[in-house]
């Protein structure tokens, strides 16, 4: 089965982010000394969703710095929130992946990040040829 690059990106961010100790709000990426790092750096352990992203995607590409590539997946991504049925989105205003992300108290705020990633991933085009292995 082959899966699309954007497939394996939000695939590999859904199952970094799943456990609460790798992600984190307001830095794109912490050493385990909570020290900021770029989401590249090899010693980074916690990240934010859209350094997650740019985690990933340089590590695909296998080139350490933000790409093309990954803005187009954060501007989908920011399309995906405002299709959300979230009440607080809503009631706060959130329409963006970093407000989704930062704007709420950590548990609210991880749920709601594991949320749009699922919806963004069960969203996008399937790729027409995948075989059964």
């Amino acid at each position: 089965m082959s899966f699309s690059f954007e497939e394996q990106v939000l695939m590999n961010v859904r199952l970094l982010l799943s456990d609460p100790d790798n992600w984190t709000q307001g830095y794109r990426c912490l050493t385990k000394r909570g020290e900021s790092v770029d989401p590249w750096s090899r010693y980074g352990v916690r990240y934010c969703v859209v350094g997650a992203i740019e985690g990933v995607v340089s590590r695909l590409l296998r080139r350490p710095y933000a790409t093309p590539e990954s803005v187009k997946l954060w501007e989908y991504l920011n399309d995906v929130v405002k299709l959300l049925d979230d009440h607080a989105c809503r009631r706060y205003r959130i329409g963006t992946l970093m407000g989704a992300n930062d704007s709420f108290i950590p548990k609210k705020a991880h749920s709601l990040v594991l949320e749009i990633l699922d919806l963004a991933i069960e969203l996008l085009p399937r790729t027409t040829d995948r075989k059964n292995p």
